[in-house]
This record gives structure tokens, sequence and C-alpha cells, in this order.
């Protein structure tokens, strides 16, 4: 069987106007990810990321710590969903009735503070396809992009591969949606645990494709510094 690693960027820069570029934390876990990938000696015979910079950045200061010299793939079916874009859709829905997202909107508390707990209840109005709006990307559509491009990922590199696909929560949060055949609210509730620059494993076949192991980032937590466990 091949083996394909998702791998969730490096923690981005939340809260600054460019929030795509890698903070310095995010940097130091996407070296860390390339030390452990050296030392367990994990080799890569393909690499994927998609375009996002947050995901190219990371691959790149991984594999050279990790000296490898692998290629980089880029390919848009494993960029985020843009949640900046689907909270802007749906907030001003969700504030009827809900005060904190009224708050929210209204800018009366602190949105860096209280933009998980208002997002998370985006994302379940999102998810749940009860809601579309026209011009941002569905939940259906999303789950389409990335399964296709996880399937032209196997398609492309044939049998008994070790692949590299560096991306964001969202995509390994469709894939699991996908591949354990869970619901979208039980696949959310994974991805609110999944850590910058953590690893999950899938292994495949031609016939199968199924779930070693999720969210490993046992090596960040090796370093001793509990500030590298991030999950924005």
């Amino acid at each position: 069987m091949g083996a394909i690693y998702l791998i969730r960027h490096g923690q981005a820069s939340f809260g600054h106007e460019n929030y795509d570029q890698l903070s310095a934390r995010g940097q130091t876990q996407a070296r860390l990810l390339g030390d452990y990938l050296r030392q367990a000696g994990i080799r890569f015979d393909h690499v994927y990321s998609g375009t996002l910079e947050r995901q190219r950045d990371t691959a790149q200061l991984a594999l050279a710590q990790a000296e490898s010299a692998a290629h980089v793939i880029e390919n848009p079916a494993f960029n985020e969903f843009d949640h900046l874009g689907v909270t802007r859709a749906y907030v001003k829905g969700l504030a009827e009735g809900d005060s904190l997202v009224e708050d929210f909107v209204a800018n009366r508390i602190d949105r860096v503070k209280y933009f998980q707990p208002v997002f998370e209840k985006v994302v379940r109005r999102w998810a749940s396809g009860e809601f579309p709006i026209p011009g941002v990307e569905s939940w259906k559509a999303f789950n389409e992009r990335v399964g296709s491009g996880l399937q032209q990922v196997i398609s492309e590199v044939g049998r008994s591969q070790n692949v590299a696909i560096f991306t964001s929560g969202g995509p390994i949060t469709a894939l699991m949606h996908q591949l354990l055949e869970v619901s979208s609210e039980i696949a959310f509730s994974m991805n609110w645990s999944i850590v910058n620059a953590s690893v999950t494993k899938l292994m495949y076949s031609e016939h199968k494709t199924s779930l070693a192991y999720f969210n490993d980032h046992g090596y960040l937590q090796g370093s001793g510094d509990r500030t590298l466990v991030t999950f924005r």
C-alpha cells in the first residue's frame, strides 16, 4: 500500500493584515516538522501543496529542514475554503436572535477573542447546506473539490508511493468526512482539534483509501514549549 501524509500548515498570522503568511511560530513549527521527518526517516516520493502562501511556505521550510530535494507540485484543490468570505456571507443572518453574534457584528465585543465561537456557528450553518448563498463555495462543492484532488493525486503517483500534501484544516476535515463517513457536524468537531503542522496519515491502494492516524503532533509536544501547539 501507499501512504499519503496530510500536513496542516504552520500557524498563520491571525489578526494581521496578511493572514496568509506564516507567523514566526508557524515558521518554527514548519522547521520542527522537517526535523521530525528527517529523524523519523520519512521520505516522500511526491509532494503536493495548495497554492496558498502559508501552505507553500510550510512545505518549503519543512522540506529544507528535512534535507529533501522533492519538487512541490501546487494544486488549488487543496486550498482552504474562504473562511473569511463564508463568515461575511453568513454572520449577519445569524445575528438575528443570537446575542453573541449580534454583538460581534456590531463590534461591541473583542472580535479576535470571540471569532472562534462565532465562526463555529457560521460553519455549522454553512455546512448544513440549508442556506446556500450565490457566489459562496458550498460545503458540498468544497468536498467535491478536495475529494477530486485526492483522487487525482492517487491516479498521478500510482501504487505504493509515499506522498505529502501540505494543506489546511478544512480539506483535512472534508477528507475525514468522506473517508470515515461521518456527519459534517462530527467532522468539524474533529476540525477544531487539528493542530498547526500536524500530520494525518492515509493508506491507499488501487481500490481503497483509509485513515491510519489523525492529527499527530507529538514532535511539537516533545520540544517542551507548550506555545508551539496551536490551533489557529
